[in-house]
């Protein structure tokens, strides 16, 4: 296995702990389980759309970075806009691993038949 393999390898793991350390504060606070499949849709989708809008500010920047390289703006310039980007990318991230435990929260409320 490559270095960057083995990097991608440990990154999804510490993702993986990350989901496990979401879904269990979820618990905590909200119960082990959705109520009906109508609150769990909900939440996914909640968390879902806040994934959405993080990444759509990012999105938002990046003409105003592309007309800048494109004028040959300093580099200095450039880099100025790093900082949201970087905000925006981590929070994306945190969504996303929000989206990941609520989607095993919601398999698990609802994986095994009524009266099973």
């Amino acid at each position: 296995m490559n270095i960057h393999k083995q990097i991608e390898y440990l990154v999804c793991q510490q993702i993986e702990y990350l989901v496990c350390q979401e879904l269990a504060e979820a618990r905590t606070k909200h119960g082990r389980r959705f109520n009906s499949p109508h609150e769990g849709y909900a939440v996914l989708l909640e968390e879902f759309e806040e994934m959405l809008d993080g990444a759509n500010n990012i999105g938002e920047v990046l003409p105003y970075l592309w007309q800048d390289t494109k004028q040959d703006a300093p580099q200095a310039s450039l880099c100025g806009w790093m900082p949201r980007i970087k905000a925006d990318a981590i929070n994306v991230a945190a969504e996303a691993i929000q989206v990941a435990a609520m989607a095993v929260k919601f398999s698990e409320s609802f994986s095994r038949e009524e009266g099973a």
